[in-house]
Protein backbone atom coordinates (compact mmCIF):
# COMPACT_ATOMS: atom_id res chain seq x y z
CA UNK A 1 0.00 0.00 0.00
CA UNK A 2 3.06 2.26 -0.14
CA UNK A 3 4.29 4.29 -3.09
CA UNK A 4 7.34 3.01 -4.92
CA UNK A 5 10.10 5.43 -5.90
CA UNK A 6 12.28 2.97 -7.77
CA UNK A 7 12.38 -0.72 -8.64
CA UNK A 8 15.10 -2.98 -10.02
CA UNK A 9 15.78 -6.71 -10.17
CA UNK A 10 18.78 -8.79 -9.24
CA UNK A 11 19.62 -12.40 -10.05
CA UNK A 12 21.29 -14.52 -7.38
CA UNK A 13 21.83 -18.29 -7.43
CA UNK A 14 19.15 -18.80 -10.06
CA UNK A 15 16.49 -16.76 -8.25
CA UNK A 16 14.98 -13.46 -9.37
CA UNK A 17 14.78 -10.84 -6.61
CA UNK A 18 12.92 -7.56 -6.99
CA UNK A 19 14.22 -4.64 -4.96
CA UNK A 20 11.71 -1.92 -4.31
CA UNK A 21 12.50 1.53 -2.91
CA UNK A 22 9.37 2.57 -1.03
CA UNK A 23 8.26 5.80 0.56
CA UNK A 24 9.46 6.16 4.11
CA UNK A 25 13.06 5.28 3.14
CA UNK A 26 12.47 1.53 3.03
CA UNK A 27 14.27 -0.87 0.75
CA UNK A 28 12.26 -4.08 0.31
CA UNK A 29 13.24 -7.34 -1.39
CA UNK A 30 10.57 -9.54 -2.95
CA UNK A 31 10.70 -12.78 -4.92
CA UNK A 32 8.60 -15.64 -6.23
CA UNK A 33 8.52 -19.14 -4.81
CA UNK A 34 6.55 -22.04 -6.23
CA UNK A 35 7.14 -24.05 -3.05
CA UNK A 36 5.24 -21.82 -0.61
CA UNK A 37 1.47 -22.41 -0.49
CA UNK A 38 0.64 -18.74 0.19
CA UNK A 39 2.01 -17.71 -3.21
CA UNK A 40 -0.57 -19.67 -5.21
CA UNK A 41 2.13 -21.67 -7.05
CA UNK A 42 4.43 -18.74 -7.58
CA UNK A 43 1.90 -16.19 -8.84
CA UNK A 44 2.28 -13.85 -5.84
CA UNK A 45 5.40 -12.07 -4.66
CA UNK A 46 6.78 -12.91 -1.22
CA UNK A 47 8.45 -10.26 0.95
CA UNK A 48 11.97 -11.46 1.79
CA UNK A 49 13.74 -8.50 3.41
CA UNK A 50 12.95 -5.01 4.65
CA UNK A 51 15.62 -2.45 5.47
CA UNK A 52 15.19 1.15 6.62
CA UNK A 53 17.58 3.73 5.16
CA UNK A 54 18.08 7.26 6.41
CA UNK A 55 16.46 8.88 3.37
CA UNK A 56 14.32 7.72 0.42
CA UNK A 57 16.04 6.15 -2.57
CA UNK A 58 15.52 7.86 -5.89
CA UNK A 59 17.46 5.68 -8.31
CA UNK A 60 18.83 2.14 -8.50
CA UNK A 61 21.17 0.85 -11.21
CA UNK A 62 21.98 -2.84 -11.69
CA UNK A 63 25.60 -3.58 -12.59
CA UNK A 64 27.66 -6.66 -13.29
CA UNK A 65 30.58 -6.30 -10.96
CA UNK A 66 33.97 -5.64 -12.60
CA UNK A 67 35.40 -8.72 -10.89
CA UNK A 68 33.04 -11.00 -12.82
CA UNK A 69 34.36 -12.77 -15.90
CA UNK A 70 32.88 -12.75 -19.39
CA UNK A 71 31.94 -16.34 -20.29
CA UNK A 72 34.07 -17.82 -23.08
CA UNK A 73 35.12 -21.26 -24.26
CA UNK A 74 33.82 -24.71 -23.32
CA UNK A 75 33.20 -23.76 -19.66
CA UNK A 76 31.07 -20.72 -20.54
CA UNK A 77 28.02 -22.04 -18.65
CA UNK A 78 30.02 -22.58 -15.44
CA UNK A 79 31.65 -19.15 -15.74
CA UNK A 80 28.31 -17.46 -16.37
CA UNK A 81 26.93 -18.82 -13.10
CA UNK A 82 29.76 -17.09 -11.24
CA UNK A 83 28.88 -13.62 -12.56
CA UNK A 84 27.70 -11.36 -9.80
CA UNK A 85 25.35 -8.42 -10.03
CA UNK A 86 24.86 -5.63 -7.55
CA UNK A 87 22.57 -2.63 -7.28
CA UNK A 88 23.99 0.83 -6.79
CA UNK A 89 21.56 3.35 -5.35
CA UNK A 90 21.38 7.04 -4.57
CA UNK A 91 19.06 8.80 -2.17
CA UNK A 92 17.45 12.20 -1.83
CA UNK A 93 20.19 13.43 0.53
CA UNK A 94 22.91 12.56 -1.99
CA UNK A 95 24.21 9.44 -0.30
CA UNK A 96 25.30 6.43 -2.33
CA UNK A 97 25.19 2.78 -1.42
CA UNK A 98 24.84 -0.68 -2.84
CA UNK A 99 23.13 -4.01 -2.35
CA UNK A 100 25.15 -7.09 -3.22
CA UNK A 101 24.18 -10.74 -2.79
CA UNK A 102 26.14 -12.97 -0.44
CA UNK A 103 26.62 -16.71 -0.39
CA UNK A 104 24.90 -18.70 2.34
CA UNK A 105 28.06 -19.18 4.43
CA UNK A 106 29.11 -15.52 4.28
CA UNK A 107 25.57 -14.32 5.02
CA UNK A 108 25.22 -16.60 8.03
CA UNK A 109 28.63 -15.59 9.41
CA UNK A 110 27.95 -11.86 8.96
CA UNK A 111 24.40 -12.10 10.32
CA UNK A 112 25.69 -13.80 13.50
CA UNK A 113 28.44 -11.21 13.77
CA UNK A 114 25.85 -8.44 13.44
CA UNK A 115 23.87 -9.88 16.36
CA UNK A 116 26.97 -10.11 18.55
CA UNK A 117 28.12 -6.59 17.63
CA UNK A 118 24.70 -5.15 18.47
CA UNK A 119 24.80 -6.75 21.90
CA UNK A 120 28.53 -6.44 22.61
CA UNK A 121 29.43 -2.92 21.47
CA UNK A 122 28.34 0.48 22.68
CA UNK A 123 26.46 2.52 20.11
CA UNK A 124 26.39 6.27 19.56
CA UNK A 125 23.85 7.91 21.89
CA UNK A 126 22.60 4.47 22.88
CA UNK A 127 20.82 4.04 19.53
CA UNK A 128 19.99 0.47 18.61
CA UNK A 129 21.11 -0.38 15.03
CA UNK A 130 18.56 -3.16 14.52
CA UNK A 131 15.70 -0.93 15.71
CA UNK A 132 16.82 1.81 13.31
CA UNK A 133 16.86 -0.60 10.34
CA UNK A 134 13.39 -1.87 11.32
CA UNK A 135 11.82 1.58 11.74
CA UNK A 136 8.73 2.14 9.56
CA UNK A 137 9.48 -0.84 7.30
CA UNK A 138 6.13 -2.53 7.79
CA UNK A 139 7.89 -5.89 7.99
CA UNK A 140 5.44 -8.74 8.50
CA UNK A 141 7.97 -10.94 10.31
CA UNK A 142 11.27 -10.74 12.17
CA UNK A 143 12.80 -12.89 9.42
CA UNK A 144 12.36 -10.03 6.93
CA UNK A 145 14.52 -7.85 9.16
CA UNK A 146 17.31 -10.46 9.35
CA UNK A 147 17.66 -11.31 5.65
CA UNK A 148 19.80 -8.26 4.90
CA UNK A 149 23.03 -7.47 6.76
CA UNK A 150 24.00 -3.93 7.74
CA UNK A 151 27.43 -3.16 6.29
CA UNK A 152 27.57 0.18 8.14
CA UNK A 153 27.57 -1.73 11.42
CA UNK A 154 29.88 -4.50 10.19
CA UNK A 155 32.57 -2.07 9.03
CA UNK A 156 33.09 -1.20 12.71
CA UNK A 157 34.67 -4.66 13.06
CA UNK A 158 37.64 -3.40 11.01
CA UNK A 159 38.27 -0.60 13.50
CA UNK A 160 38.28 -2.79 16.59
CA UNK A 161 41.47 -3.94 18.29
CA UNK A 162 42.86 -7.43 17.76
CA UNK A 163 41.57 -8.71 21.11
CA UNK A 164 38.05 -7.42 20.48
CA UNK A 165 38.03 -8.86 16.94
CA UNK A 166 39.16 -12.23 18.29
CA UNK A 167 36.52 -12.14 21.03
CA UNK A 168 33.68 -11.37 18.60
CA UNK A 169 34.88 -13.91 16.03
CA UNK A 170 35.13 -16.57 18.75
CA UNK A 171 31.55 -15.80 19.82
CA UNK A 172 30.31 -16.82 16.36
CA UNK A 173 32.66 -19.82 16.09
CA UNK A 174 34.99 -18.22 13.59
CA UNK A 175 38.32 -16.42 13.30
CA UNK A 176 39.07 -12.78 12.50
CA UNK A 177 40.60 -13.91 9.21
CA UNK A 178 37.37 -15.65 8.11
CA UNK A 179 35.31 -12.65 9.16
CA UNK A 180 37.60 -10.35 7.17
CA UNK A 181 37.18 -12.63 4.13
CA UNK A 182 33.38 -12.47 4.50
CA UNK A 183 33.54 -8.67 4.78
CA UNK A 184 35.74 -8.54 1.69
CA UNK A 185 33.13 -10.56 -0.22
CA UNK A 186 30.66 -7.73 0.38
CA UNK A 187 32.68 -5.35 -1.75
CA UNK A 188 34.43 -7.75 -4.12
CA UNK A 189 34.40 -6.34 -7.62
CA UNK A 190 32.53 -3.14 -6.77
CA UNK A 191 33.94 0.22 -7.86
Amino acid sequence: SRSAYSCEFMLHEGALHLLLAEEGATLRTLNYSRHVADTKRGTLLLPRAAFHLASPLTRMVRIVTPGATTPRGPNAAAQKQQQRTALLWCSTDGSLGYVAPLGEVEHRRLAFLTQKMILGLTHACGLHPRAFRAMNTGAASARELKNMVDANLLVRFLHLGDDEQRRLALMIGSTPKKVMAALASLSRGLP
